[in-house]
């Protein structure tokens, strides 16, 4: 049962680690109306799948994980470089 849920800890921390690896290659801040085509592009660069619920299943891990926060009042989202 524990390599179970070890196996599952690893496969996420690879995920976040791969989402992070993304950013990197992303502006520092992305207008609302950018935010789509500059995911898509990163999903491209990774060899991934890019179709709209693609990019807004990214958005959404991006989010959960800190790495991208919006702010409301410029309408600009802020990608995190760590």
């Amino acid at each position: 049962m524990a390599a179970i849920f070890r196996k599952q800890k690893d496969k996420a921390k690879e995920g976040r680690d791969r989402r992070r690896s993304m950013c990197h290659n992303l502006p520092g801040s992305i207008h609302s109306k950018d935010i789509n085509e500059q995911l898509r592009m990163a999903l491209e660069r990774d060899g991934r799948p890019c179709s709209p619920p693609d990019v807004h299943r990214l958005k959404v891990y991006l989010s959960r994980d800190g790495l991208l926060t919006f702010d409301s009042a410029t309408l600009t989202w802020a990608v995190a470089k760590r």
